[in-house]
C-alpha cells in the first residue's frame, strides 16, 4: 500500500466534511424556506422582575427566521435598555433554539415618590421600578438628585451610588441603619430605626468613615447611644441615650 493513500484519504474527509458544513452554511442563508434551522423555541433564564412576554417583545426576535441571521448582539443591546436587566447575553442553539440569558440588577435602596409610591434604586444607582409603600423593605434615601423621577432614571452623584454600595456590603443596611439623608452632600446622615443618627460627613472621602463606622459597630451596642459623629477624622463622639428616671 502506498504510505501516502492514509493521508490522501484524511484529507479528502476533511474536505469532505467542509464542503458539508458550507453546503450547510449556504442553506441557511440564501434558502430559509428549507426552514432547516429556523427559531421555534426562545428560552428565557434569569428573570426575577421581568415576564418572559416582555423579554420576548423587546429583544424583537420573532419566531420562523432563521437562526443565522437573528441579530443576537442587537436583541441583547436593546435588552439591556430596560432597567432591571443589568446583563443580557443572546445565543443561538441549533437547530431552532434561541437562549436569553438575563442578569438582573439588586435593588439597594428607595426613594419616597408621589401618591404613596416608592422608586426602587438597583445596582448602577438605576430607577428600576416603582412600589407601593407597604411593600417596599430597602433602605429610604432622601435628598437625591435623579436625572427622571421613573424607571430607566439614575441617581446623578456617582458618589452617592458608591456611599450605597458600600454601605450595603459592610452590612450596614438595611440593617441596622433604613434611612439615608444627602440633602447636604458635606453633611451625610445615617440613621436607624431605633433612631440612633451617624454624622458620615461630607461625600467626599465618606467611604473612610464608613470603614470607621464598620470597626466602632462590634465595639458598642448601638442602642445605648442618640448619636454618632464621624465627621472629625479617626474621632467618633457618641452621645449616649438620655435615661428617663421613674
Amino acid at each position: 500500500m502506498n504510505e501516502g493513500e492514509p493521508k490522501k484519504r484524511a484529507v479528502g474527509l476533511t474536505i469532505g466534511i467542509g464542503g458539508v458544513l458550507i453546503a450547510a452554511a449556504i442553506i441557511t442563508l440564501y434558502t430559509p424556506w428549507l426552514g432547516l434551522f429556523n427559531l421555534r423555541v426562545i428560552v428565557v433564564r434569569g428573570n426575577h422582575h421581568i415576564t418572559p412576554e416582555e423579554i420576548e417583545r423587546v429583544s424583537g426576535l420573532g419566531s420562523g427566521g432563521p437562526l443565522a441571521r437573528l441579530p443576537v448582539h442587537r436583541a441583547a443591546q436593546a435588552l439591556e435598555t430596560i432597567p432591571w436587566v443589568k446583563q443580557a447575553q443572546v445565543t443561538r442553539v441549533y437547530p431552532h433554539t434561541v437562549r436569553i440569558t438575563i442578569k438582573e440588577r439588586t435593588p439597594i435602596a428607595a426613594i419616597a415618590g408621589k401618591n404613596g409610591t416608592y422608586l426602587i434604586v438597583g445596582e448602577g444607582g438605576v430607577i428600576v421600578d416603582k412600589e407601593r409603600a407597604g411593600s417596599v423593605t430597602y433602605p429610604i434615601i432622601t435628598g437625591v438628585p435623579l436625572t427622571a423621577p421613573a424607571p430607566g432614571g439614575r441617581i446623578q452623584d456617582r458618589r452617592i451610588t458608591a456611599t450605597l454600595t458600600q454601605l450595603r456590603s459592610a452590612g450596614l443596611i438595611p440593617d441596622p441603619f433604613n434611612q439615608l439623608d444627602f440633602s447636604d452632600p458635606s453633611a451625610v446622615k445615617l440613621s436607624s430605626s431605633g433612631g440612633v443618627v451617624v454624622q458620615l460627613g461630607d461625600l467626599s472621602g465618606i467611604d473612610r468613615r464608613i470603614d470607621e463606622l464598620v470597626a466602632l459597630l462590634p465595639t458598642i451596642k448601638l442602642a445605648n447611644y442618640q448619636s454618632i459623629d464621624l465627621r472629625f477624622g479617626g474621632e467618633a463622639i457618641l452621645v449616649p441615650r438620655k435615661v428617663v428616671n421613674r
